[in-house]
């Protein structure tokens, strides 16, 4: 993995629907991978109002230069209405490669999702793993 691709923890993949509010309207998505902290969403250029012939046109770049750096997300909304939402805090965007139709949007969620939302989507989603005991800040003694 390069300094692009480092991650706090372990993702599973996924293949969950998604909304996120990007330039002021609830677009659909697709959550491609997730952990606890952090997730990969997959947005349809059409979606977007772009399609795959502007992807190396003026009209992707505009769009990309506006994304703001948090955006929100619901997941599973069909499902879950507006139950599990998080602010994504952008950390990579992914523009499409020629014949891809979508971009990439991955970060880190605002708040870590809980056992309960995880089952609740239907993902197993591992647990942070705890520090080894020698990690761990030891308390002193008075």
């Amino acid at each position: 993995m390069g300094p692009a691709e480092q991650r706090r923890a372990a993702r599973i993949a996924c293949d969950t629907p998604m909304r996120v509010r990007l330039h002021g309207a609830w677009r659909p998505a697709t959550l491609v991978d997730v952990s606890r902290t952090g997730v990969r969403l997959r947005v349809g250029l059409a979606a977007l109002g772009l399609d795959a012939e502007s992807s190396a046109a003026q009209g992707i770049l505009e769009w990309a230069s506006a994304l703001p750096s948090r955006v929100p997300v619901e997941f599973n909304p069909e499902r879950l209405g507006s139950l599990v939402c998080r602010e994504v805090v952008v950390v990579r965007l992914r523009l499409p490669s020629p014949g891809e139709d979508f971009v990439e949007i991955g970060g880190a969620l605002d708040r870590g999702l809980s056992e309960v939302e995880a089952a609740a989507l239907g993902l197993a989603i591992p647990l942070q793993a705890s520090p080894a005991p020698s990690d761990r800040p030891t308390q002193g003694r008075a």
